[in-house]
């Protein structure tokens, strides 16, 4: 999928597919131009950009570059998408945004600043959620988006995104001996990974079965403190109290992580990458070969995989396309989903663990966004562009902050510009909108390769249970 310098403008129809990661966020466009094209249009990334979102003592909310450079100590959000539906907001002094909120602005900006580039607004939106999450995150999410003028919105579990493309994926790749029925999902992020068995029904939809299983180890960022701890041994460097006393050291260690994350992407595709130290007292070159690298990441990879095979074995009887499935039944493939699926070893130990082809996109960082583009467009092919009798006003309160607020280009003078973390007006809107959620199976159109999509359902989000709480 190549990038792209516009999209969309007068008379073209598309929609967005939008996917907040710990690390990025990431937008894709699709043309819709008829059901059976919109598979062969393809998406296109519009937009790929680290994920920043900051909280100010003032009750704002920093994005982008604007949330590095604005933030007070101790007022940086991280892991937005796993914070969704915590009892405790974020806070910073007196000021408080749930986690809802803070990813519903992220998601805006990036929808925003996506179609800034397009040249017009998207004719439906589809955020990708973490198959773990129940209703009502979904809700919350939901009601948050609506909020800021998006709905209705397509909330998509990630797995059922990717899966979009895994029919592409599977004619480019030309491993796949027969159509696919059955996907086993892995997405690997920076804070966890998450496994899915999915399956394709008589529609050519795909669904999920089972719930997700989700594990907080195996994780983008368990990998990155390998990498650094061996570069650190081999440069000599050993590091005490007084050191890290240095704030130079601290600073010089997070740029060094930084750099051993592009040298693990890097020898995904070369046998060897040189690392720069820079610290106060240390400046080395450290050559790193992928056969050493990858013995030191087997054991850090290999609980990801265990979860791949416990999803798989998960499988209930009955759930094949024609309803006679026999539980235990084995994947057609593998789709690697996530940064670290560009690591050779991850595609290595999922075959090997399960005995099938592995699909990986190009980058795989953007798949789950592009499959969520595949969807809405599907969506709008089959039943029209989404039915928005206040987008006007959602326009008009875009339009009322500078356009450059989603500059994400380091070294802008302007002044810092924010999201509201609680904005009455959008609260009292929120109330006069209906979303539309895609849960399960229901949730995914017909997908590549598969025959007309069926119309969606497009029905109000369903009442949040009395209590419960998303990943």
């Amino acid at each position: 999928m190549a990038g792209l310098s516009r999209v969309g403008g007068t008379g073209v129809t598309y929609a967005l597919g939008v996917d907040v990661g710990t690390r990025s966020t990431v937008a894709a466009a699709c043309e819709v131009d008829g059901v059976a094209a919109v598979a062969a249009a393809g998406p296109r990334v519009v937009l790929q950009a680290p994920t920043r979102a900051a909280l100010r003592e003032d009750g704002t909310v920093l994005l982008g570059s604007r949330a590095r450079r604005g933030a007070e100590p101790g007022t940086w959000l991280g892991d937005v998408v796993g914070r969704v539906g915590d009892p405790v907001p974020h806070r910073s002094g007196a000021a408080e945004a749930p986690g809802q909120q803070v990813l519903a602005a992220l998601v805006d900006d990036a929808a925003a600043r996506a179609e800034d580039v397009c040249g017009s607004r998207a004719a439906a939106l589809a955020v990708t959620c973490p198959g773990s999450w129940g209703g009502w995150t979904r809700n919350l999410v939901a009601d948050a988006l609506a909020a800021r003028g998006r709905h209705p919105v397509l909330l998509v579990p990630a797995a059922l995104a990717a899966a979009a493309r895994a029919d592409v994926l599977a004619r480019g790749a030309g491993t796949v001996p027969g159509p696919l029925r059955r996907l086993a999902v892995l997405d690997v992020g920076a804070r966890g990974h998450e496994a899915t068995l999915v399956t394709r029904e008589k529609d050519h939809r795909w669904r999920a079965p089972a719930p997700a299983l989700w594990s907080a180890s195996a994780a983008a960022g368990d990998l990155d403190d390998v990498l650094l701890a061996l570069v650190l041994r081999d440069a000599g460097v050993r590091l005490g109290p007084a050191d890290l006393a240095d704030p130079a050291v601290p600073a010089g260690l997070r740029r060094l992580r930084s750099s051993c994350a592009a040298a693990l992407r890097a020898l995904g595709s070369a046998p060897e990458a040189v690392i720069t130290v820079e610290l106060p007292a240390d400046r080395e070159r450290v050559r790193l070969v992928r056969t050493e690298v990858e013995e030191l990441l087997e054991p850090v990879l290999a609980p990801a995989v265990t979860t791949l095979e416990r999803a798989v074995a998960s499988r209930p009887a009955g759930d094949g396309p024609t309803g006679d499935g026999v539980a235990g039944e084995g994947p057609d493939a593998v789709l690697l989903v996530g940064g670290t699926a560009a690591v050779p070893l991850l595609a290595q130990l999922a075959s090997a663990a399960l005995g099938v082809p592995v699909l990986v996109d190009e980058d795989p960082g953007v798949t789950a966004a592009a499959g969520a583009a595949v969807l809405a467009a599907g969506d709008v092919a089959a039943n029209g562009p989404a039915d928005t009798d206040d987008a006007g006003e959602a326009d008009d309160r875009r339009d009322d902050q500078p356009a450059d607020r989603r500059d994400d280009s380091a070294g802008s003078g302007d002044p810092p510009q924010a999201a509201s973390a609680a904005d009455p007006a959008a609260t009292e809107l929120s109330r006069r909108r209906a979303v539309r959620l895609v849960l399960g199976a229901a949730a995914a159109v017909a997908v590549a390769g598969a025959s007309a999509p069926q119309p969606g359902s497009r029905r109000p989000a369903p009442p949040p249970p009395a209590q419960g709480r998303g990943r």
